[in-house]
């Protein structure tokens, strides 16, 4: 199954370290351009973290924004 994620969802699963759930359930997930960018730019600092540690394996992103600004 492939799911489209917005941000809320990543923001909050990455808070509570639970990004891992995505991969268990879902075969895909993309996220948008600007998404990426929102996680990229989050205010709370697990949230930025958590993105750079768990999301480009998990992750099918449909932009290179995200692997640029965590890497």
């Amino acid at each position: 199954m492939i799911v489209v994620s917005d941000t809320s969802a990543l923001a909050n699963l990455a808070i509570i370290d639970h990004l891992w759930l995505l991969e268990s359930i879902y075969q895909t997930v993309i996220i948008p351009d600007v998404v990426a960018r929102e996680l990229a730019a989050a205010s709370n600092p697990i949230i930025p973290a958590a993105a750079r540690e768990n999301v480009p394996q998990l992750l099918k992103l449909r932009c290179a924004y995200l692997n640029q600004a965590i890497a």
